[in-house]
């Protein structure tokens, strides 16, 4: 389609950067798809606070290197993000640099309010929120553990990682955004919030409970409603009724997020992807002593019906959208990224 047929204020969007001028705090970018989004934001313009642990990426990767080879793994991000794109004046108020790091370790409160106001200190303001650390404990051992065969110290470590981390992430957050001025003028958005799902939050797998679980409860922090019916076919329409929507109360209680704050123009939507290509899978790939992990790689590629694993900016990409004025209308929604995984 020829420019000149389209509104003028798509043309300018798709000729400048979409996320110019946007200030973007990413938990657990020193890897995986944290630091995928955070060099994705960066390219499009945004000012990155990176937020980790520690801000190396993760040593003793060698299947990953070897499958990413032409991918720098090794330079921190915020080294690796300065260096690809600078930028071009100073857009923050402290320093000269695109991305700076913070220590955050998400599952403490007081980290993700420091992570908050270094993000202020340094560019002025917060307008976009990644919450993607995240782990995956029964990813370690050599073999699948089944429920009865797990610790219960998994159980508490995931979900006050992948659960608590994202609610205190989400909470510092909105309170930042509700306290500065909307970007772009009064009738403009106070902020973005994504939250990392992943398949395994809208569907099961063996042997990942835990983190089935965690997962499934971050989705219910926005609202996803499926297309399913009840299946009681003898009941009346409004005993059927009744029924999902009673179903629907107990298993999306928590969507409150993305509502309490649509009327403030605070965007709150997740991600969930499917197996992709990061440090997470590493242990998994070297069970059975399959240095290679060509045997697990190989059985994670053919449950996508894409027939591949996804890579770090197929994630990005999606992270890239929904924080810029393509998502203006969406809130409360899960965007599967997988491959097909979800749709069999």
């Amino acid at each position: 389609m020829a420019t000149d047929s389209l509104p003028s204020s798509m043309v300018s969007s798709q000729s400048s950067k979409s996320l110019q001028g946007r200030t973007a705090l990413i938990t657990g970018a020193s890897s995986g798809l944290g630091r995928a989004i955070a060099l994705a934001y960066a390219e499009q313009g945004a000012q990155i606070v990176c937020a980790d642990i520690n801000p190396n990426p993760p040593p003793n990767t060698p299947i990953l290197s070897k499958t990413l080879a032409a991918t720098d793994l090794q330079t921190p991000t915020v080294d690796l993000v300065n260096q690809l794109h600078p930028l071009e004046s100073n857009g923050g108020q402290n320093g000269s640099e695109r991305a700076v790091y913070v220590h955050c370790d998400t599952t403490r409160a007081a980290h993700n309010e420091a992570a908050v106001r270094k993000c202020v200190d340094v560019f002025g303001r917060l307008d976009i929120m990644v919450c993607n650390a995240g782990i995956a404990v029964e990813a370690q051992p050599d073999r699948i553990l089944r429920l009865h065969e797990q610790p219960e110290e998994w159980f508490d470590r995931t979900f006050e990682v992948n659960a608590k981390g994202v609610w205190l992430g989400c909470k510092s957050a909105v309170t930042q955004m509700l306290a500065q001025d909307p970007l772009g003028g009064s009738e403009g958005d106070r902020g973005w919030i994504i939250n990392m799902c992943s398949v395994l939050g809208l569907v099961g797998m063996a042997g990942t409970s835990c983190y089935s679980g965690s997962k499934g409860a971050v989705l219910q922090m926005v609202p996803f409603i499926p297309p399913f019916p009840i299946p009681f076919p003898s009941f009346s329409r409004r005993v059927k009724r009744g029924l999902e929507l009673m179903t629907r109360r107990w298993m999306f209680q928590t969507k409150s997020i993305a509502l309490e704050y649509a009327k403030d123009r605070i965007h709150v939507n997740c991600i969930s992807p499917g197996f992709a290509e990061t440090a997470m899978l590493e242990p998994m790939k070297r069970r059975d002593g399959d240095q290679e992990g060509a045997k697990t790689t190989a059985m994670l590629a053919a449950i996508h019906p894409w027939g591949q694993l996804g890579r770090p900016e197929d994630i990005a990409r999606a992270a890239v959208f929904l924080a810029g004025d393509g998502a203006s209308w969406v809130t409360g929604h899960c965007l599967a990224v997988d491959g097909g995984y979800t749709a069999q």
